[in-house]
């Protein structure tokens, strides 16, 4: 697979979206991938699934450097 990134970021976005379902925080993918896309204000609850993907990197990225 060439970039072997797209995926996972499609698979993080998608576990980050299921997830906050089940909090009651409802996105489609379509605004998320437009809020990661442009600059433009997101609402509360694209923000609140954009942070959970954002924690999930910073995660990966703690581990990866605390493994090394």
């Amino acid at each position: 697979m060439p970039n072997q990134e797209m995926l996972i970021n499609a698979m993080v976005l998608q576990e980050a979206k299921d997830s906050s379902e089940i909090e009651n925080i409802i996105t489609t993918q379509d605004e998320l991938y437009k809020a990661l896309a442009t600059k433009t204000k997101q609402g509360s609850q694209v923000k609140e699934v954009i942070n959970y993907r954002k924690a999930f990197f910073l995660v990966k990225i703690y581990l990866k450097n605390k493994v090394s």
